[in-house]
């Protein structure tokens, strides 16, 4: 006998949403010409300008925040694999651990042939807090997704440099990475380019992702993702819309004093402020436009005429 399990309905907001963050992140990457930053040198100057008015702005609007959409709905999709799992009386856990597995293979092949690394390998090692939170009650979810959300080793090392002038945050040799990442592309052996971006390529972009403090961020982001899921504050209802309202509202007001912080910051001769409280801030506005972008995307969803000219622009896209 055919057994039909019930599944979770789709979310047709998420998938656009989640398409729009693709979108976002290709963007980014066309401009840095994927960390392999090599342009004309005597370009006119009027297409000088266009290039980095096209650039800043590009930067401002999507720059730390297409990738932090990303994350979140990466912790959804957890959420939805989860609760199917569950409805069959099943743990999705280890089920989990193994496409992470697989998902480190996948992020090696793509690394292979993308200079410096794959965010997909940070999602896959930071994908463990998933796993051990997923029994978690919502409160402690959320709490925990705070926490990472502010930056504690960032803290951390803020509040050492206070007490002692002489601490330094630890040198990951990033620096030095990235820049012998760029002198074998440059070389254009290609058995070089292949092994070194899936070795040292990869490593340089985890390091960098400590000293950014992404590897928190993704980690809350991960847990804010399974949090909306499990409080369903994707489904259209007038209560969700309300909230997203408040968090649009909140978020954008908050957006200017933290980047005008994060800008102070940055203007400090202390190489350990810049490092830690500057590394938190940035963060933080970057999450505050973040949740602007998503609420917004959202609330514009909900209107039949925005999503009648999505749908319709995906379609003949298809064609």
């Amino acid at each position: 006998m055919e057994q039909h399990i019930n599944k979770s309905p789709r979310i047709e907001v998420v998938d656009a949403l989640r398409g729009f963050a693709v979108m976002a992140i290709i963007l980014v990457h066309n401009l840095e010409h994927f960390i392999f930053p090599v342009y004309p040198t005597d370009p006119p100057g009027w297409l000088n300008a266009l290039d980095e008015g096209v650039l800043n702005a590009v930067f401002t609007l999507f720059a730390g925040k297409a990738y932090a959409i990303f994350a979140l709905l990466f912790g959804f999709t957890f959420y939805i694999q989860t609760n199917n799992q569950k409805r069959q009386g099943k743990d999705f856990g280890y089920r989990f651990l193994w496409r992470m597995v697989l998902l480190v293979v996948f992020a090696t092949i793509n690394a292979a042939f993308f200079p410096a690394g794959d965010v997909l390998l940070l999602f896959a090692v930071v994908s463990l807090v998933l796993f051990f939170t997923r029994n978690w009650s919502d409160k402690a979810i959320l709490l925990t997704a705070i926490f990472f959300l502010l930056q504690p080793m960032e803290w951390y090392h803020y509040i050492a440099g206070l007490i002692n002038p002489a601490h330094q945050l630890p040198d990951l040799k990033v620096g030095e990475m990235y820049a012998e990442v760029a002198e074998y592309t440059k070389a254009g052996n290609l058995g070089e380019f292949l092994l070194g971006n899936i070795t040292l390529g990869q490593k340089a972009s985890l390091l960098w992702a400590v000293n950014a403090g992404r590897f928190f961020q993704t980690a809350g982001l991960f847990l804010l993702g399974f949090y909306i899921g499990r409080k369903q504050l994707f489904v259209s209802s007038e209560n969700n819309l309300r909230l997203w309202v408040k968090i649009l509202i909140v978020a954008a007001i908050a957006f200017a004093p933290l980047y005008t912080l994060k800008e102070l910051i940055m203007q400090s001769e202390a190489a350990i402020v810049q490092q830690s409280a500057g590394t938190v801030f940035d963060m933080w506005q970057k999450l505050a436009f973040t949740l602007v972008l998503v609420s917004s995307f959202i609330l514009l969803y909900q209107n039949k005429r925005f999503s009648a000219r999505g749908s319709a622009t995906c379609a003949s896209t298809a064609r």
